[in-house]
C-alpha cells in the first residue's frame, strides 16, 4: 500500500508504502529502499522533495535522501538535535514547499521552516577570513590593513602548526543565521557538517601545502554559492633538508 509521493529535480516519483520507499524513474524503473538499505525507519509522516533531495520524515526524525537521475540513492543523512534538527518527528502530510521553494515541516515541536538556497544567496555578502591564531595566538602581520590575515600562499614555519581560521560576512544582516562547511584540502578532502560557528582549528599540521575552504549552506547543506580559500604551506624543519648532515 503507498500512503504519500513526492518528485524529485530528475522527474523520478518516491511513493512511500508500510515498509519501503520506492522510485519509478523516467525509464519506468522501480526500485525499493528500506532500513537495510540505511533508512532509520519506514514508518514515514512526510515525504517532500526539494531538488535532487528527498526529505523523509519519520517517527525517528528527519532524513536527507540525495538522489541520483536514475532513482538511486546515493547518500543518506540524518537530521536530528546534532545537526540542526530538534523537531523529534514530523506530523503526518504536514510538510509544504512554498513558491521560493522553502520548506515547512509541521513537527510534534511546532513548525519548521528551511530555507532554500535560490531566496538566500540574494541577501549574501561575501564570507572573509578575518583573523588567524597560530598555536592559540593571534598572528600580527601588515599584509592586510583591514583583517589581521596573511597573504595567500603565506609559509609558516614548521612550528607553526595549529591554526585557527576565524570568518566573517560584513554588513550582513543574515549572518547570525547563516551555516558554514570547512574544509582543508591537504589534509583531507570531506566537508565538515554544516555548523553556525564562524571558527575552526587544524591543530599538528605536518609540513606540506595546504587550501582552506570556507562555504555558506543552508539548514540542510545546500550550497549558497558564497565559497571563500586560502592557500599557505608549512615548511618542513631545518633538519629535514637534503642538505643538512648530521
Amino acid at each position: 500500500m503507498l500512503f504519500i509521493a513526492t518528485k524529485d529535480k530528475y522527474n523520478t516519483i518516491w511513493y512511500a508504502g508500510t515498509n519501503k520507499i520506492y522510485s519509478v524513474n523516467n525509464e519506468g524503473e522501480i526500485k525499493s529502499f528500506g532500513t537495510k538499505d540505511g533508512i532509520s525507519s519506514t514508518l514515514i509522516y512526510t515525504l517532500t522533495g526539494i531538488n535532487n533531495s528527498i526529505l523523509i520524515g519519520s517517527n525517528l526524525g528527519l532524513e536527507r535522501i540525495v538522489s541520483s537521475s536514475n532513482g538511486n540513492i546515493i547518500n543518506i543523512e540524518s537530521l536530528n538535535a546534532s545537526n540542526m534538527f530538534d523537531g523529534i518527528e514530523t506530523n503526518t502530510k504536514a510538510d509544504f514547499v512554498d513558491a521560493e521553494g522553502n520548506v515547512y515541516l509541521g513537527t510534534v515541536k511546532g513548525l519548521y521552516k528551511y530555507y532554500l538556497k535560490n531566496q538566500k544567496a540574494q541577501k549574501a555578502t561575501s564570507i572573509f577570513i578575518t583573523k588567524l591564531l597560530v598555536n592559540n595566538k593571534d598572528y600580527k602581520t601588515i599584509d592586510n590593513k583591514f583583517f589581521n590575515v596573511p597573504h595567500d600562499n603565506f609559509i609558516f614555519k614548521h612550528n607553526e602548526n595549529s591554526i585557527t581560521f576565524h570568518i566573517g560576512q560584513i554588513n550582513n544582516s543574515l549572518s547570525q543565521n547563516n551555516y558554514y562547511i570547512f574544509k582543508l584540502k591537504g589534509l583531507n578532502d570531506s566537508w565538515t557538517k554544516p555548523t553556525k560557528s564562524k571558527e575552526v582549528s587544524y591543530y599538528n599540521l605536518s609540513p606540506g601545502n595546504y587550501t582552506f575552504y570556507v562555504k555558506e549552506v543552508d539548514t540542510l547543506g545546500n550550497d549558497l554559492g558564497n565559497l571563500t580559500s586560502y592557500s599557505f604551506k608549512i615548511e618542513p624543519p631545518f633538519y629535514s633538508s637534503w642538505w643538512f648532515v648530521f
